[in-house]
């Protein structure tokens, strides 16, 4: 019996001894204190295991295959009188065992990598159109806001809430959206209601009505964010991620990035910027795209357009289609001189502040196609009315 103790645990070792020792697995039973079933189905799952790796001594079998192996024959070979004269042990590899090194080593490398490949299947995207670049702005989501319905005249408003209305507007807007070869993420400011535990606007310290702890709201924007870019990468062959610096979220942006950059690191499939600048530029062909908050520069379209002219001035000549997106006021578009200025919608409810102020604005978001020579050439626009009627339907499943 002692050839079985390398495959025993613990217990089933203690008692493979006491059979030794007893003489039989009833005596061992009774030195024991067990029941003689538990001691026969001790040895005989021990003895299935030595098998299995090419033990068992009553069969002359002796010598092990090495983990991960599993025995797959022994041949052998006798003389006249029944003696084993040789011996040929022919192993496998466990197909069990290596899967569970593969699922130890996925389990393992997953938190330190990141994203893992199964999360998000390679496809082909047979019809991807390298002429079309589709953006997904994210008006000013205000992650971590609390709003009492009955004090502002509006809707509910809180972090289960945001959480949903952005998972059923994304999904409905990438499943609508044409087949182009690049999606741009785009997060143009206050994603998140408030920077800090303060729970204020960094400038003007504005007290902010917030809905649960700075870690809870930076840990919710998180999985939103990701689950967004998932549903992405699902749709388009290269995906751009920015985050734009807001009036109520300057630092928390570039955390979110910090954040996103170290989850997706290694998916050549996605791409978030870090730049550290307030304002972030992107060229489709002869279309060039900025965007920034919007309340720092004023959004005069003129003033605008001479920030491209400054800051990317060898493009500027090159592209007929010039467009600024912006948040902060959520419901204005302005041309002028060939440069278009749009402000885009919220899908957050109105505070306490904004109701007293009287301040109001349609809660929609929209997928905007540029083509690389004709520049915008259609938009679709989901409002909450149409993904809340189907919520039940529509299931947002986490990431991590």
């Amino acid at each position: 019996m002692k050839e079985l103790l390398e495959f025993c645990t613990p217990l089933e070792a203690k008692i493979v001894r006491a059979v030794e020792e007893h003489g039989g697995k009833s005596q061992a039973a009774t030195a024991l204190g067990l029941s003689r079933s538990r001691v026969r189905e001790a040895v005989e799952r021990v003895q299935r295991k030595a098998v299995r790796r090419g033990i068992s001594p009553v069969h002359g079998m002796t010598h092990a295959v090495p983990e991960p192996m599993r025995l797959k024959r022994v041949s052998t070979m006798r003389d006249g009188e029944g003696n084993i004269r040789a011996q040929w042990v022919i192993g496998v590899l466990d197909e069990d065992k290596l899967q569970l090194i593969r699922d130890t080593v996925e389990e393992l490398s997953e938190p330190l990598i990141g994203l893992s490949l199964k999360h998000i299947p390679r496809t082909t995207h047979k019809n991807a159109d390298p002429d079309l670049f589709n953006a997904h702005p994210v008006g000013d989501a205000h992650v971590g806001m609390f709003a009492w319905g009955k004090e502002t005249g509006g809707d509910n408003f809180d972090l289960k809430i945001a959480e949903r209305d952005i998972a059923l507007v994304s999904q409905n807007l990438v499943s609508r959206a044409p087949n182009a070869e690049t999606g741009w993420l785009l997060n143009v400011g206050d994603f998140f209601h408030a920077d800090n535990e303060a729970a204020e606007t960094p400038r003007g310290k504005n007290r902010l009505d917030v809905d649960g702890r700075w870690k809870k709201v930076l840990h919710v924007g998180k999985h939103i964010m990701i689950s967004y870019i998932t549903l992405m990468v699902s749709k388009y062959p290269k995906v751009i991620v920015t985050n734009v610096p807001g009036n109520h979220d300057p630092h928390m942006a570039f955390i979110l990035s910090s954040i996103l950059d170290a989850y997706f690191r290694g998916d050549d499939r996605v791409h978030v910027d870090m730049s550290p600048a307030s304002m972030f530029f992107y060229r489709h062909g002869s279309v060039l795209l900025g965007t920034m908050h919007g309340h720092q520069v004023k959004r005069n379209p003129n003033t605008l357009l001479g920030v491209m002219h400054e800051q990317r001035l060898a493009d500027i000549s090159e592209c007929c289609w010039k467009y600024w997106h912006v948040g902060h006021i959520h419901h204005k578009v302005v041309e002028v001189t060939g440069c278009i200025v749009e402000s885009h919608n919220t899908l957050a409810a109105k505070d306490s502040y904004h109701a007293q102020n009287g301040y109001f604005a349609q809660r929609f978001a929209e997928v905007i196609t540029y083509h690389k020579d004709a520049g915008e050439i259609g938009r679709q626009r989901c409002t909450l009315a149409m993904v809340r009627d189907t919520s039940e339907t529509i299931h947002h499943v986490r990431v991590l």
